[in-house]
């Protein structure tokens, strides 16, 4: 029982710290906006509208489609999750995000009730035919809310734009309130898997200006990701012994491609994808390759681990003899393909991994393998 009460009061106390806290940095936000016109608090409110997917559910899937336009208010990040709710609208749903800006603490609301959904961002606006939405701005504040996406997208010719922000009158300004702000900022761009250098970019704009960045920024920044996460390289160890590990996050799923100490000195290769829905179809798939930049090679008789699932995602095993490893030595990208033909047009699996990092771990991985 005293465990419990002792539970309790650390509970009461973080809580009430967490509102002290909350209070400050409310606070503090209240008083800034973002310079210039378009950025200043608006009475108006972000409008939200909601379309359920298109029929058939077997062609078009269940995502629905939200349509966000106007300035961001402080509660529109609150409506959105509402809607969600209320809507039941599941995971991987577009949000079509068209703003010029708005209230700073309510574009980082909005963004983080857009990541707890696992929504899709996109920067567009809608047009009378749903699947080729217009391009569209998203400036300030909006920014901000667009990082909340899971996977991040731009409509064709749409403009992404940051802005440095200050105090929206010069009598609420101090340094320790401005660097409470930008320290916020900066932690929440770090959370959403963005590079802390958007921030720099927003720092470039002075009063009244909109720094527009490139596609080509974007990308670099990781703002902007087109459904595909950075690929990570970890050497990684269970009982049995150490493993290389790639792994990437695309909207197709999880991806891992891995190297493990096998018998006589040789490696293997372990690998697990998400099917997507088909396990059935994918296990039944008996042409296997191993995908070396743009070559594909055959290794289905190199099995070791036929392909089964584990908690809904394939996995299976081969061994790796030294002429494929050097040709895996040697490449930009990997991957890891399962068809009902080599000459088929379509796969189950994934490619294009970025081998970089592994190619640098791989070498003195091999060498920490224990000889047999």
């Amino acid at each position: 029982m005293g465990d419990i009460i002792a539970g309790i009061a650390t509970w009461l106390r973080r809580k009430i710290l967490y509102r002290i806290r909350l209070a400050a940095l409310s606070a503090a936000f209240a008083a800034f906006g973002f310079s210039g016109g378009c950025w200043a608090q608006s009475h108006e409110q972000m409008q939200f509208r909601a379309l359920p997917p298109l029929q058939p559910a077997e062609v078009f899937g269940n995502a629905w489609t939200i349509y966000a336009d106007g300035p961001i208010d402080a509660d529109a990040g609150p409506r959105l999750e509402r809607l969600i709710r209320d809507d039941d609208i599941p995971p991987k749903s577009l949000l079509y995000l068209n703003s010029p800006g708005g209230n700073l603490m309510g574009g980082m609301t909005l963004g983080r009730v857009t990541r707890s959904a696992l929504m899709l961002t996109y920067v567009g606006r809608e047009t009378a035919d749903r699947l080729r939405p217009q391009a569209g701005e998203c400036l300030g504040a909006c920014a901000l809310a667009f990082l909340g996406g899971d996977f991040r997208y731009m409509v064709d010719g749409s403009v992404y734009g940051v802005h440095r922000f200050k105090a929206a009158n010069a009598a609420g300004q101090s340094a320790d309130t401005a660097e409470v702000v930008s320290a916020e900022v900066v932690q929440y761009i770090r959370d959403m898997d963005v590079d802390p250098a958007l921030f720099s970019e927003m720092s470039k704009a002075g009063p009244g200006e909109i720094n527009r960045l490139s596609t080509a920024e974007l990308m670099r920044l990781n703002v902007v990701n087109d459904g595909v996460k950075p690929t990570t390289w970890t050497v990684e160890s269970i009982d049995q012994g150490i493993y290389l590990k790639g792994q990437r996050e695309t909207i197709f799923g999880i991806g891992k491609f891995m190297f493990l100490c096998a018998s006589d000195n040789q490696l293997g290769l372990y690998v697990i994808f998400d099917p997507q829905g088909r396990e059935q179809e994918t296990l039944a798939m008996q042409a296997v390759s191993l995908r070396i930049d743009d070559r594909k090679i055959p290794i289905a008789d190199r099995q070791i681990l036929a392909p089964h699932l584990v908690n809904g995602l394939i996995n299976a095993a081969y061994v790796l003899d030294d002429t494929l490893l050097r040709s895996i030595q040697h490449a930009k990208t990997v991957g890891f393909e399962m068809q009902n033909s080599y000459d088929a047009g379509v796969f189950m699996g994934f490619d294009g991994m970025d081998f970089t990092e592994g190619a640098k771990k791989l070498p003195g991985f091999r060498k920490s393998c224990p000889k047999q």
